[in-house]
């Protein structure tokens, strides 16, 4: 597996002591992660990775090549031969077909569950991450804080309220279906908690972030403040 990123990607300054800082942003689906990890990104000019799209881009890629993504041979032989492109933080292209348009897909959504269950894929992807991490920047997922990367200096741990979660991740995927959302979202919970391979965890030192009431601005400046105290320490 190969992953290149744009230019424009945000480097940390290497002159500064603080090169190598690393932030995780844990959590479940329609908490904010992305918005997060995003402003926290453009703001402090940062390296970002959303690890989702690394397992939704998986998927995308099975359902493209007519991949079986319970297989975990077949998919997991997809992975080593894959290339992936990134565009903030986020996988754009995988073997050069532009795939960003799908990422957030009710399909994605499914598969990228499915696939995340396979010992052979999250080893390949995780083999990045790790990597990724060791450069400093600002990582999201479900267990980054635990799995990815432990030494992080900032780890945060965003929560919401289920039916607020549902309303967000619906209007994310253009539906009024909250209610089905809501069951949907329940499920994957559930499956991420409970796999045997890096389920949904927060680590023991990450700051708790409950964004049921709280605007996106909000949430970033708790988590700026929560940077700069980190790095001035």
């Amino acid at each position: 597996m190969k992953v290149t990123q744009r230019p424009s990607e945000g480097v940390i300054g290497m002159t500064q002591t603080w090169e190598r800082f690393v932030v995780t942003i844990d959590g479940p689906s329609g908490v904010g992660k992305r918005s997060l990890r995003r402003g926290m990104a453009n703001t402090l000019d940062m390296r970002q990775l959303d690890t989702g799209t690394l397992y939704r881009a998986v998927a995308i890629m099975c359902r493209n090549n007519g991949v079986d993504t319970a297989d975990p041979i077949a998919t997991g032989a997809l992975v080593g031969e894959a290339v992936f492109e990134l565009d903030d933080g986020e996988v754009a292209y995988a073997n050069g077909i532009y795939i960003a348009f799908d990422m957030r897909s009710a399909y994605a959504d499914k598969h990228s569950a499915i696939v995340s269950q396979h010992p052979s894929v999250r080893a390949a992807l995780m083999d990045f991450q790790v990597n990724f991490a060791r450069g400093g920047g600002i990582l999201d997922g479900r267990d980054t804080g635990v799995s990815v990367w432990p030494a992080a200096q900032l780890k945060l741990f965003l929560t919401a309220d289920p039916e607020e979660r549902a309303k967000r991740r619906a209007a994310d995927i253009g539906t009024s279906d909250v209610a089905g959302v809501a069951a949907e979202l329940a499920l994957r919970d559930y499956s991420d908690a409970n796999r045997a391979t890096s389920p949904t965890a927060a680590a023991p030192d990450a700051h708790f972030i409950d964004s049921t009431s709280l605007s996106i601005d909000e949430v970033l400046a708790l988590a700026l403040t929560m940077w700069y105290e980190r790095r001035s320490a």
